[in-house]
């Protein structure tokens, strides 16, 4: 006890010192943190995994230091703290892309582009997918460097042609050599239409449809529902072709908003599925209300259109995330045979809605605060592995929609022939590959992409 009085003497001392009394200065810089603590005390899934108050250090940054030290080991980043004024100069050069570790420099990164946003620097400067970004500015990209391709000034871009060779050891070497440069504009506020592409395809037996789907996001802001009206454009435009047979491609689309989810499922699941529950949204127990139900419906479909799916082919990918996973496990109790295509997904059932405070403004707290179940209350564990697992790193990669392009190209034959080849088939008919090029984790438009609302991440 004398200790404790000895502590609040020194505290005392510190806060009105030299005649001047400093008490209200420490109110504000306590009162954000104490805001915040409030929060996510109430609202957060895993309130009783938060370190009792008299451990928490009040005087750290708001949206840094003192928000991490708040979450569970659970949580495994899916909280995060939003900056309002870096939503409104969201600024990208348009590349989605993932990154590889050159064999041959092993610190030297070869970046290949998955795709680009339409309207923007990357579109206007020609860059296509699969093509290979070894130097940036005359430099090769180094780890600490991966992010500067995200957003910046305007750069030079080096391409590289995938080439390589044998070393004095008889060994494979994976290698780059220099194949042009282009000049990429400065980055810019970029469209992200998550429909990168849809079409049909036509074969003895099915009348195939199908759809990349880049990212659950209704429109350019909360108000917006430009893309969800996209969708169900598409949505008609399927039914009058009378596809029999369906084929979404989530294999780059790493989450959002769970509402473009429900508009997307409501027009995949079979008719008589429409106004069953899609999902329930459980929150902790301090909740007045602790289990929220999403149905899949008719009027949140509106103008689109219902395409009565018994099946469903879905290609995933190592990126396919969040509400990806929460929407395939939605379909499953009303589909009949779910095939999915790629890779394992990354997994994240976990659910966020944003929080607002005067006192932590202008930054929106955004903690996990329900956890997503399907209608049979479901909740798978990790990610969902492939019925066929490929890797599509090791193939050329084609444009989005290409007949040829590997993944679609495989689904396509499962649908005409009901079986795959796997990759040692390949090699069997010496089918030309990409020697095996290690990933390593990079950036990627999608996933700095803002979410509003209820959202996966």
């Amino acid at each position: 006890m004398k200790n404790k009085n000895i502590v609040a003497i020194l505290i005392c001392m510190i806060l009105v010192s030299c005649g001047e009394d400093r008490r209200l200065e420490y109110v504000g810089l306590t009162t954000p943190n104490k805001a915040i603590e409030s929060v996510m005390r109430q609202n957060y899934y895993w309130y009783e995994d938060i370190p009792e108050s008299k451990s928490l250090n009040y005087f750290t940054t708001p949206h840094g230091d003192f928000f991490k030290s708040l979450l569970s080991k659970q949580d495994l980043n899916y909280s995060y703290f939003e900056d309002p004024a870096d939503i409104e100069s969201l600024r990208s050069y348009g590349i989605e892309f993932e990154t590889s570790i050159t064999f041959n420099n092993d610190t030297a990164h070869a970046v290949r582009v998955l795709y680009v946003d339409s309207d923007s620097p990357a579109d206007d400067a020609g860059l296509m997918r699969g093509d290979w970004i070894i130097k940036r500015n005359d430099r090769f990209i180094v780890k600490s460097r991966i992010d500067s391709l995200y957003k910046g000034s305007a750069i030079k871009l080096t391409l590289g042609e995938y080439a390589p060779f044998e070393n004095e050891n008889g060994q494979i070497v994976n290698d780059f050599k220099e194949k042009e440069t282009i000049q990429l504009g400065a980055a810019r506020p970029t469209s992200d239409n998550p429909i990168h592409y849809s079409g049909m395809y036509t074969t003895p037996n099915s009348r195939i449809g199908y759809l990349f789907y880049s990212n659950f996001t209704s429109g350019k802001d909360d108000n917006d529902e430009t893309y969800d009206n996209a969708l169900r454009t598409a949505s008609n435009w399927f039914y009058s072709q009378g596809i029999n047979e369906f084929i979404l491609d989530l294999r780059y689309n790493t989450g959002g908003n769970l509402k473009s989810a429900q508009l997307l499922g409501s027009i995949l699941v079979p008719q008589k599925a429409l106004g069953s529950p899609m999902c329930y949204l459980k929150y902790n127990e301090l909740q007045s209300s602790q289990k929220e139900e999403w149905l899949f419906s008719q009027e949140i479909l509106g103008s689109g259109s219902n395409l009565n799916l018994e099946k469903l082919y879905v290609i995933t990918g190592s990126i396919t995330a969040a509400t990806s996973d929460v929407l395939i496990n939605a379909l499953k109790p009303y589909i009949d045979e779910i095939i999915l295509i790629g890779q394992t997904t990354k997994g994240n059932h976990t659910g966020t809605h944003p929080y607002e405070h005067e006192e932590f403004s202008p930054y929106i707290l955004h903690p996990v605060d329900c956890m997503i179940y399907n209608s049979k209350d479901e909740l798978p564990t990790g990610g969902l592995a492939p019925t066929h697992a490929f890797n599509e790193l090791t193939y050329e990669s084609l444009p989005i929609g290409n007949q040829k392009e590997v993944l679609l190209s495989l689904t396509l034959g499962l649908i005409e022939e009901g079986s795959v080849p796997t990759e040692e088939d390949d090699k069997e008919e010496g089918e030309t590959r990409s020697v095996y090029m290690k990933k390593v984790p990079g950036f990627n438009t999608l996933n700095n992409k803002p979410i509003r609302g209820t959202s996966i991440r």
